[in-house]
């Protein structure tokens, strides 16, 4: 009787942009090495993640670790897929091998359950957390870059009051005098003694949009808070970001 195999994949924004992972090849490679090896594949028992691996707690994995059994085979692309944490990997990896099933790494092969796997597991987590502080260190080094020579490190919408200018990696931000205008009037009505609730409600009636760009729903005063009929009404910060437009 055929053994069946559990794959797991993960992927990480970060990881995608700088090693070119993605969960469609990983999974295509355990697929491979799972009928190589014979093994049972089934869409059930295949699961995968888009979160950091500093952590196990994540959804996929969670379920992963809920369904194995002795004899079952988990197969991961790649070490570091699995954790970039050195102590979380050697307790899943011990985690596993007390469930009496195998795991196995598509780029790293099989770890035996001795004294030399463990120093074999060890260096693999150590590894993991090695290229996450590397990437992590990169990753902030091109920030700090990119903010000094004027541009915009941001990857959705801009705060209110600023808009983008200029495409991909030369975007840079300048203020959009119809919504700072919004800003200052808000924080000028705050200083006067305005109270939030009222300001809310007032901008919410005459229309003005939150950073959504969406339309603003009437507003409906009740129990001293201000509640909206349909979707798009915003409190009061949402009009307001980090940055005060001057």
């Amino acid at each position: 009787m055929n053994k069946r195999a559990l794959l797991y994949a993960r992927v990480s924004t970060d990881e995608q942009a700088t090693k070119g992972y993605s969960l469609p090849t990983q999974l295509d490679a355990c697929r491979s090495e799972a009928a190589r090896r014979n093994l049972i594949v089934s869409t059930q028992l295949t699961f995968t993640d888009d979160y950091s691996g500093a952590t196990l707690d994540r959804p996929g994995l969670a379920c992963l670790r809920a369904v194995v059994t002795t004899g079952d085979h988990i197969i991961v692309y790649d070490p570091d897929r699995l954790s970039r944490d050195d102590v979380d990997f050697l307790v899943i990896c011990r985690e596993f091998d007390r469930a009496g099933a195998e795991l196995v790494f598509v780029n790293g092969g099989e770890v035996p359950n001795t004294p030399e796997g463990d120093i074999i597991r060890y260096l693999m987590g150590w590894k993991g957390k090695r290229e996450r502080a590397t990437i992590r260190e990169r990753t902030m080094r091109g920030k700090r870059a990119k903010a000094a020579a004027g541009k915009w490190v941001g990857s959705s919408h801009p705060p209110y009051g600023y808009r983008r200018v200029g495409e991909r990696r030369n975007v840079q931000l300048e203020i959009y005098e119809a919504e700072a205008a919004q800003v200052r009037d808000i924080f000028r009505r705050f200083v006067g003694g305005e109270s939030i609730l009222g300001m809310a409600a007032s901008l919410t009636a005459a229309g003005v949009p939150p950073p959504n760009r969406s339309k603003v729903a009437p507003v409906v005063l009740y129990d001293g808070q201000a509640h909206s009929q349909e979707p798009g009404v915003r409190r009061l910060s949402a009009w307001l970001g980090s940055d005060d437009p001057r």
